[in-house]
């Protein structure tokens, strides 16, 4: 057969599984989470979304709390601490998203890893005017841990701060953003009704 059919039969083929795969890539695509972007990362999808281990954590009066608490819910899971820039400045939007999401089954759940405490979180929230977030320690790094004591192994392994994690309503880790995001924005909020909107 001469070259040039040859290359017509093979473009013709080409184009032919292009168009037969084009709906199933159409369809992956949108089935994934809307496209969040940060102001030093974007959002990952956890593959296969995996329930963490139920440690505790303090909330501000010194009692115990673990995500188990929070199961049927979706969770924002915030790690940050008063001595970090970008978490200082990203607190104010999560406080804004905690209030504006308050008729859904959602939380905000931002824990400080202040060595301090609630001794510290509470006058920093208090100066900011930081008045729908609960206030969650983990000063022992024992949930999210940066740099953990020796023999600590927490569930929730953090390379930068602040990172967040999006947790299902079924308690497992659907992705993970580091960085400090404006969660006021449309972008956010679509990533979070999608997971909102997940049985």
């Amino acid at each position: 057969m001469p070259a040039p059919y040859r290359h017509a039969l093979w473009l013709a083929a080409a184009l032919l599984s292009a168009s037969l795969l084009a709906p199933t890539l159409l369809a992956a695509a949108e089935n994934d989470p809307p496209a969040l972007v940060g102001h030093s990362g974007q959002f990952t999808v956890v593959q296969p979304p995996e329930v963490p281990a139920p440690v505790p954590f303090e909330n501000g009066l010194g009692e115990a709390v673990t995500l188990e608490d929070f199961r049927g819910r979706v969770v924002l899971l915030n790690f940050w601490a008063t001595w970090c820039a970008p978490c200082v400045q990203e607190m104010p939007w999560l406080d804004q998203l905690a209030r504006d999401m308050a008729d859904q089954p959602f939380n905000v759940i931002a824990i400080s890893l202040d060595e301090a405490g609630r001794r510290k979180v509470i006058p920093f929230y208090q100066r900011h005017g930081i008045e729908t977030l609960e206030v969650y320690t983990d000063p022992d790094q024992r949930v999210g841990a940066i740099n953990p004591p020796a023999g600590v192994s927490a569930p929730f392994s953090l390379y930068g701060m602040p990172t967040t994690y999006v947790i299902g309503k079924n308690g497992a880790v659907r992705g993970y953003i580091q960085g400090a995001v404006d969660w006021r924005s449309n972008e956010a909020r679509a990533l979070l009704d999608y997971y909102l909107a997940q049985s």
